[in-house]
């Protein structure tokens, strides 16, 4: 594309910060910067590039805070490369990284390393550094060192610290330097080789189920050493009842904490598992319905910050296999939009507007990121993408080798369309 300007015509802006939103608007982009915004086919330029669109919508680029990278170490099933293909298809232009690759991200080098190869792919990698060293979670890693390498944030991912004494040093050593902790809750010594979900499906099944309580024990042990260590705090993914509300009445009093959920949370919930299909397979496991009507009640009400994918590839090897040896998982990127549009926009759980808060507003708050905005001399940090196409989606469209998605094949109404991210318009390949 070069310098030659870009004319974005004939979208609808979805974004509170802007003075232009809910217009229909021209954007005119000059390199990285909106230069013009104005009604809706009034921009007009032959020396630019000029995309019209139908009845589509604009806001900031959307950003997943729940993304498991696979490289380095699990290659085979999707590259760094891959992900930012995805990201780009399913309409984020910033992705949030868990540290659990091979080794484990917890040092400077790893940092740097990730920095250096995702360089130029047209997503913005956030990643977060392990907390303990090799995620083991016996001691603190070289939290200060990755910091100044550009972690966002720190925690050991989908590897629960079970130790209350290592977290309570954590948040004391991350208040140094204003670092942000991130817990995935969850007391092993309860779940231990659960496979879902405690229940009355589980009991139907024959399968070992996870009582709910082995997250919001963890839940209310971090809020406690919070309480007593206050610094920044995110809790993801949260998924129970007692975890949330919790975290809703410590949040009176600390607005700062924050907490996110998954998006397949609210979709789906444990009756889904009654084919043993191991790609609805997912940890923390799907909820009962009671369950899932709860988080729906709580997205609602606004004791949820954010609202990632839980993107997290697994190969045929991990997934072809019995249930009860599957690894947890699903593919989360590309599905998200047309989920959220068709499953919670559309039925009218929440608007397209609080949407856009959870994924592009609230994230970049919480990670201190600056603002994106859609307002003329703003940096061009968009997504575009229509509410009311339909399409089915299709594995040939998946990106890496990982095809444990169980939307495989289903159709939706809403789609990303295309994201601007500095200076490269990327249209989606759904």
């Amino acid at each position: 594309m070069g310098s030659i300007p870009l004319i974005l015509k004939n979208l609808s802006v979805v974004d509170p910060q802007s003075e232009f939103n809910h217009q229909n608007v021209d954007i005119k982009i000059e390199g990285n910067i909106i230069s013009q915004i104005g009604p809706a086919n009034t921009i007009s330029d032959e020396k630019s590039i000029v995309h019209e669109f139908e009845q589509a919508f604009v806001s900031p680029g959307w950003v997943d805070m729940h993304v498991h990278l696979s490289d380095p170490g699990f290659e085979h099933k999707e590259t760094l490369s891959q992900l930012a293909n995805a990201a780009k298809s399913g309409g984020f232009t910033a992705i949030m990284c868990s540290p659990n690759v091979s080794p484990p991200v917890d040092s400077a080098f790893h940092i740097n390393s990730l920095k250096t190869r995702t360089h130029g792919l047209g997503v913005e990698f956030l990643f977060t550094g392990c907390i303990t060293s090799h995620a083991e979670g016996k001691e603190l890693a070289e939290v200060y060192d990755m910091h100044q390498a550009g972690a966002i944030g720190y925690g050991d991912g989908n590897h629960p610290i079970q130790k209350a004494g290592i977290v309570m040093r954590a948040l004391q050593y991350l208040k140094a330097f204003d670092g942000l902790l991130i817990m995935s809750p969850e007391d092993k010594s309860i779940s231990g080789t659960g496979q879902m979900e405690e229940g009355l499906i589980s009991t139907r099944l024959g399968l070992k189920g996870i009582p709910e309580i082995a997250e919001s024990i963890a839940v209310s042990r971090d809020l406690d050493l919070y309480q007593y260590n206050p610094g920044r705090l995110h809790i993801q993914p949260v998924t129970s009842k007692e975890g949330i509300s919790r975290i809703k009445a410590v949040k009176e009093n600390h607005p700062e904490l924050s907490v996110g959920t998954n998006l397949y949370y609210l979709i789906l919930n444990d009756e889904s598992l009654l084919t043993f299909d191991p790609d609805y397979k997912v940890f923390p496991p799907l909820k009962t319905e009671d369950g899932q009507k709860f988080l729906i009640e709580a997205l609602q009400s606004g004791w949820i910050d954010t609202l990632g994918s839980g993107h997290h590839p697994q190969g045929p090897e991990e997934k072809k296999v019995e249930f009860e040896i599957a690894e947890p998982g699903m593919l989360g990127l590309q599905t998200f939009f047309a989920l959220a549009n068709t499953y919670l926009i559309r039925e009218e759980k929440i608007s397209l507007s609080k949407l856009i808060e959870l994924i592009a507003i609230n994230p970049r708050k919480i990670l201190k990121q600056p603002s994106v905005s859609v307002s003329i001399n703003a940096e061009a940090n968009l997504t575009i993408f229509d509410t009311g196409m339909d399409w089915k989606f299709s594995s040939d469209k998946i990106p890496s080798r990982a095809k444990n998605s169980p939307f495989i094949g289903q159709s939706f109404t809403g789609k990303p369309l295309a994201t601007f991210y500095q200076g490269e318009l990327s249209f989606s390949n759904l």
